[in-house]
């Protein structure tokens, strides 16, 4: 027990030998000395030092942690709030509502990602759509045209809008197109277009990072273009993104190969029968010491070493008093006549 321990003389083993073999044997008129708190007090202090180190380390907060550098907050987050139905081949829609959390690497990406936290804290995506579903690819949306489509005629522009800045591509090495990767959709050929249009992953997309290999395939196939950039990952409901993904469209209706207008057809394309709704974006920021979600691993051990001292400290008191219940003496296992105080 580790209060019997703290209460064991100086150079003696729980046994009451010393260290030279020699016994050390007890003073039975005040057994309680074995205990006295003053014996144990030079553990203390590295507690102490302990429950500062702990509280003090950089960690990821539970559950759902967020990445985080040393001497950082973790990174910021963006709730998405969706609704969608995922019935196939149906008139009757059973709409259903998720949740979608994205991390987002603020320091890698810095300008990406400031960029869509003040679209997102402006409103500007709220009640749009994901107007482009593609299985195995990507969801895309966060096109203003497609706030308030009353129909299918109303579809014609969807995708062709965004926010009235652009910014550079701003692609990072240690960021690429695993499952749930969240990126910057843009103008094919032209690498700073990119607005307010972001896309996730539904399922590992190498072929969209922007590497040299990637880049030289593409000029192999005449396109002057590079990769895209990613900024974010899904770290939860990535369900609601597998759901979204197997949502009937218009390129399961064929409605792409019907149209005699290609400018339409482009835009009908892959484009959700019943509205994928963005409901709400909204971005959670973090304080380096924890968030608003949960406490860090550093702060949970520090309580715990907290806790820990306190009831040792409670227990040292009660031992020396001979209040606490079963309590023996460490060398020959007698127990003191209860309700009495030796002193």
């Amino acid at each position: 027990m580790f209060i019997t321990i703290l209460g064991y003389p100086a150079g003696m083993d729980p046994t009451g030998m010393d260290w030279s073999g020699k016994h050390s044997p007890p003073n039975h008129a005040s057994w309680h000395g074995y205990m006295r708190p003053g014996r144990a007090l030079p553990l203390f202090p590295l507690l102490v030092a302990l429950c500062i180190l702990c509280a003090g380390l950089p960690g990821s907060s539970f559950p759902g942690a967020p990445s985080v550098e040393a001497g950082s907050a973790p990174n910021p987050r963006a709730v998405l709030e969706v609704r969608y139905s995922p019935t196939r081949y149906s008139l009757s829609p059973e709409w259903r509502e998720g949740v979608i959390e994205i991390e987002l690497f603020e320091r890698r990406a810095p300008i990406t990602t400031a960029n869509f936290m003040a679209l997102a804290e402006s409103g500007f995506y709220d009640g749009t759509l994901f107007h482009r579903v593609i299985n195995d690819f990507v969801i895309q949306g966060g096109c203003p045209n497609t706030r308030g489509n009353r129909n299918q005629l109303d579809w014609w522009d969807d995708g062709s809008g965004g926010s009235e800045e652009t910014i550079p591509l701003e692609s990072h090495p240690e960021l690429t197109h695993v499952d749930g990767a969240v990126g910057m959709a843009r103008e094919l050929g032209d690498p700073d277009s990119a607005s307010s249009q972001f896309y996730i992953c539904d399922g590992p997309q190498p072929g969209l990072d922007d590497t040299e290999e990637n880049n030289r395939n593409r000029t192999l196939r005449e396109i002057d273009d590079r990769g895209y950039a990613v900024f974010g990952v899904t770290v939860s409901g990535m369900e609601v993104v597998r759901d979204i993904a197997l949502v009937w469209t218009t390129t399961d209706l064929s409605i792409d190969t019907v149209d005699p207008l290609p400018a339409i057809r482009a835009h009908y394309h892959d484009h959700p029968i019943y509205d994928v709704l963005l409901k709400r974006v909204t971005i959670i920021r973090f304080d380096a010491g924890g968030d608003d979600n949960g406490i860090t691993l550093g702060q949970a051990a520090a309580t715990g070493a907290l806790i820990f001292v306190a009831v040792g400290a409670v227990m040292i008191g009660l031992l020396r008093k001979g209040r606490l219940p079963g309590a023996r003496d460490p060398v020959t296992g007698v127990q003191p006549p209860s309700g009495e105080r030796q002193e």
